[in-house]
């Protein structure tokens, strides 16, 4: 049995770098090739995908839904691009 357990402590997956950033990586990569109009980041937590997008200047919206009403509210952002939409929102669950 012990042998089992060390195992498993053994067998734990680490991801460098974290998978959040290469997941932010892929879809900033992903949006400089096809240039959309409109992003939505579904679990958006802190908005950090949102804020790097709104650079982005192809973007014309970005929607960020997460279920925690307050982290959404404490990390609302605002940007210098005049047409840029930001809209952030809880999700009733």
């Amino acid at each position: 049995m012990d042998d089992l357990e060390d195992t498993s402590a053994a067998a734990a997956i680490l991801f460098r770098p974290p998978v959040y950033q290469q997941r932010y990586g892929a879809v900033l990569e992903l949006s400089r090739k096809i240039e959309p109009k409109k992003v939505i980041d579904m679990g958006c937590a802190e908005c950090k995908l949102l804020k790097s997008l709104k650079f982005h200047r192809h973007i014309e919206s970005l929607i960020g839904i997460d279920i925690n009403e307050s982290l959404l509210q404490s990390n609302q952002t605002h940007s210098n691009h005049s047409s840029l939409i930001i809209y952030i929102d809880a999700v009733d669950h």
